[in-house]
């Protein structure tokens, strides 16, 4: 794999390894059925969940270019066709559109950056990789304990 994904066509889309960031482009007919599609699986199985009396809740994860503000400066100076554009935008979609639903949902974008800002030396993912590191499981790991806590998503 390269050091970094690089564009070997045209379309934005299309990379050496899937690194998808037509994500943040504004919207064309691709995305608005990938996005119309999400969300009409979400709906979905929240109906399903429903019919088996368990509550349903969904857990936004960041990716890292929306939490390492490094992340997102090297994608833009590599890929300047999503310059200009907000790494947070499609986290914070999904988000809003878990709330017109009125779908318990928790986005760690916030908590995950906020770790990041006070410690700057430091990682909550692997370079130049999506997955959490130690640091990015543990900071996971207590958001999600207190929002189930606080949701009454864990027995009292």
């Amino acid at each position: 794999m390269p050091d970094v994904p690089r564009v070997i066509k045209p379309d934005p889309r299309e990379f050496e390894y899937a690194v998808d960031l037509g994500v943040y482009l504004p919207e064309d007919a691709i995305w608005r059925d990938a996005w119309a599609l999400s969300e009409a699986l979400v709906l979905q199985f929240r109906d399903v969940v429903a019919l088996t009396d368990s509550r349903f809740g969904v857990l936004i994860i960041p990716d890292r270019r929306a939490v390492h503000a490094a992340e997102w400066d090297s994608t833009t100076s590599i890929f300047p066709v999503v310059r200009g554009t907000n790494p947070l935008s499609p986290g914070d979609r999904l988000d809003s559109f878990l709330a017109q639903n009125q779908i318990p949902a928790l986005n760690l974008t916030y908590a995950l950056s906020g770790w990041a800002l006070a410690h700057p030396d430091e990682r909550l993912y692997y370079p130049g990789d999506g997955h959490f590191n130690a640091n990015g499981h543990a900071v996971a790991a207590q958001r999600i304990r207190f929002w189930l806590e606080e949701n009454g998503f864990l027995p009292g």
